[in-house]
């Protein structure tokens, strides 16, 4: 089933250039938001550590405010840190915060500021 763009939840990784620089959506497969989306499926779009329930693309979010939307974001974590091993076994979905919390407490493939729940 396809994810139409409008559907997708906001945040994530992009594949662009900065600066003349390659960013870290590089290192992701041109199919990654559907590895992500599989991932997400499989938990029932739950944080598989804190098991928080997070917004389905298809959620009416709109009484939310953004932090409780940040909040409430189910992202895809690489248990390796490793953005090129998407084996199954490697990923990990995680409400922003949970997914957030591994990466501050570990030096990562993420730069500061690039995690976050505003």
């Amino acid at each position: 089933m396809a994810v139409k763009d409008r559907d997708r939840p906001r945040g994530g990784y992009q594949r662009e250039h900065h600066h003349g620089r390659c960013s870290l959506g590089d290192r992701y497969p041109q199919n990654w938001d559907e590895i992500a989306l599989a991932i997400k499926e499989k938990s029932d779009w739950r944080c598989t550590k804190c098991g928080l329930q997070c917004l389905r693309p298809s959620d009416d979010a709109s009484q939310l405010s953004r932090s409780e939307r940040a909040a409430r974001m189910l992202t895809v974590h690489h248990q390796n840190y490793t953005p090129e091993d998407n084996r199954l076994e490697n990923l990990r979905a995680l409400c922003s915060a949970c997914h957030l919390a591994y990466h501050t407490r570990r030096r990562s493939n993420v730069s500061p500021g690039q995690l976050s729940l505003f």
